[in-house]
């Protein structure tokens, strides 16, 4: 559609965005998935519903992901800021 190759995108990406589109929007939805954790409007809503709306078809994969970029699982995540620690 933009008449350059898949290459040609990824390293014009990474010249400008400093990263792969993959790893983009990877931390594009969990960054996302934070949010809504964060979010009253989102509290009665579970995480393997969060894990949905943010594209992830793996529960497992999410939580892992999860946890490797943040340093926490999402469910400790919203445990922690919403007790207040």
């Amino acid at each position: 559609a933009v008449h350059i190759s898949k290459c040609t995108l990824e390293r014009l990406f990474r010249k400008y965005l400093g990263t792969t589109p993959t790893n983009y929007l990877m931390n594009k939805r969990l960054n996302t998935a934070r949010v809504y954790l964060l979010d009253r409007q989102y509290m009665d809503i579970s995480i393997a519903e969060i894990c949905d709306l943010c594209g992830f078809r793996d529960y497992s994969y999410f939580i892992a992901s999860f946890r490797e970029l943040f340093g926490i699982s999402p469910y400790q995540f919203r445990k922690k800021y919403w007790s207040g620690n």
